[in-house]
């Protein structure tokens, strides 16, 4: 898992870069700065996906439940801001330029942030796979918690949850 702990630290702070480039970058050069990015976003992302689904270690669950929380977490200020722009952007539809383009901008900024929660959950619900597997939660609570994973807000609920059972069991062990 040394090795492979570069990825959910990528994940972790790649939104920020995101803002940080919007931030830093003129509007001439955006373009040439965001496609490299957007096409480097699938590569991370799937690359997250993949190795949350290929940890295969003893209490490889605690492992991937921290990772879950850790990532989670750090994002809830990303998701906070996200949801500023996008109601300033609804409350400048009184602008006849702005009255189609807001919820156009709204939406893609809504399926960018649900994206990315299924990417980090992908940690979460391989933890909660292999709890389940190893018998530490029921049938019925693995099914809770990986609906719960699907919903925004309740995925941090979630993984915090998973990941105090986690450690539970962990110094069980």
């Amino acid at each position: 898992m040394r090795k492979r702990i570069i990825l959910p630290l990528l994940l972790i702070f790649y939104p920020y870069i995101l803002l940080f480039m919007f931030g830093l970058i003129d509007e001439d050069n955006l373009l040439y700065v965001l496609f490299p990015y957007f096409i480097f976003t699938i590569i991370l992302y799937i690359a997250n996906i993949i190795n949350a689904c290929i940890l295969n270690e003893e209490n490889g669950f605690y492992k991937l439940a921290f990772w879950n929380m850790l990532i989670k977490l750090i994002h809830i200020p990303f998701f906070i801001l996200i949801f500023i722009i996008g109601m300033i952007f609804l409350m400048a539809m009184v602008v006849p330029a702005l009255f189609i383009l807001s919820p156009i901008i709204c939406f893609i900024l809504a399926c960018l942030d649900y994206i990315l929660i299924l990417v980090s959950s992908s940690y979460g619900i391989n933890a909660i796979t292999k709890m389940r597997n190893e018998n530490i939660l029921s049938k019925k609570e693995a099914v809770i918690y990986i609906i719960m994973h699907f919903i925004f807000v309740l995925d941090v609920i979630s993984a915090i949850i998973i990941f105090i059972k986690a450690k539970k069991e962990k110094k069980k062990r």
